[in-house]
C-alpha cells in the first residue's frame, strides 16, 4: 500500500513539474514582448523602406487611413505591406463596404513558432496556399472577431480585388484596448495578416 501511494505521489509530482515547465516556456516565449515587438516592427519597416528606396514595387508603407499626412512620420502610425500577388483589377473598397477575403492572422515569429502563432485563419491546415471553402465577409473597417483593427482597415482600403498582401500592423494600430485582449493575442502584439481580397460588397 505504501509503495502504491509513493507511486501515485511520484506520478503527480511529475505532472506538476511538466505543467510548471510548460507554463514557464510560455512565459519565456512572451518575455519582454512589447520591446521585442517594437524591434520586430522597426526591422520590417526598415526592410520595406530600403526596398522601396531601391525601386521595389513589392513593398509599401501606408499611413493609417484616419491620420493626416504629418502623422505618418512616426513608424508606428503606418502599416507595412509585402505584396505577394498583384492584380490588374482596379476596384478597391471604401470604409463603408464589406469585403470577401481569405485571411490568416499571426503573431510575430518566436523560437517556438517560427512562422508566428496563428490566432485566426480561413486557410486549410498549415498551407497558406490552400484556402478552405470558407470565404470570410468582413467590414472594410477591419472588424475581426468584433474588434476593429485600424491597421487591417488601412490595408483593405488600399487593396485591389485579386491582390494578396502580407500586412504588418504595429500594436498601436491593432487592438485598441491592450489591457483586455484575446487570450490568443498577448498585449502589445504586432499583428501579421496574410490577406487575399476576393470581392467587394457595396452598402
Amino acid at each position: 500500500m505504501k509503495m502504491y501511494k509513493k507511486l501515485i505521489y511520484g506520478v503527480l509530482l511529475l505532472l506538476t513539474i511538466a505543467s510548471c515547465s510548460e507554463s514557464s516556456e510560455q512565459e519565456d516565449e512572451y518575455a519582454n514582448w512589447k520591446e521585442r515587438n517594437d524591434a520586430f516592427f522597426q526591422g520590417i519597416f526598415f526592410k520595406a523602406d530600403s526596398a522601396i528606396n531601391a525601386g521595389s514595387n513589392n513593398w509599401k508603407i501606408i499611413r493609417n487611413w484616419s491620420l493626416q499626412e504629418q502623422f505618418g512620420v512616426q513608424k508606428e502610425n503606418n502599416i507595412v505591406v509585402h505584396v505577394l500577388e498583384n492584380s490588374t483589377n482596379t476596384s478597391v473598397p471604401i470604409y463603408t463596404d464589406s469585403v470577401v477575403v481569405d485571411i490568416q492572422g499571426m503573431l510575430m515569429p518566436t523560437d517556438n513558432e517560427e512562422r508566428g502563432t496563428v490566432f485566426y485563419t480561413t486557410f486549410s491546415g498549415k498551407d497558406r496556399n490552400v484556402s478552405s471553402d470558407l470565404r470570410l465577409t468582413i467590414s472594410a473597417k477591419g472588424t475581426l472577431q468584433k474588434q476593429e483593427i485600424d491597421g487591417l482597415s488601412t490595408a483593405l482600403q488600399k487593396m485591389h480585388i485579386g491582390e494578396r498582401w502580407m500586412v504588418y500592423v504595429p500594436y498601436n494600430l491593432a487592438l485598441k484596448n491592450q489591457s483586455s485582449v484575446s487570450p490568443f493575442v498577448p498585449a502589445y502584439s504586432t499583428m501579421i495578416f496574410d490577406i487575399t481580397l476576393l470581392g467587394i460588397k457595396h452598402t
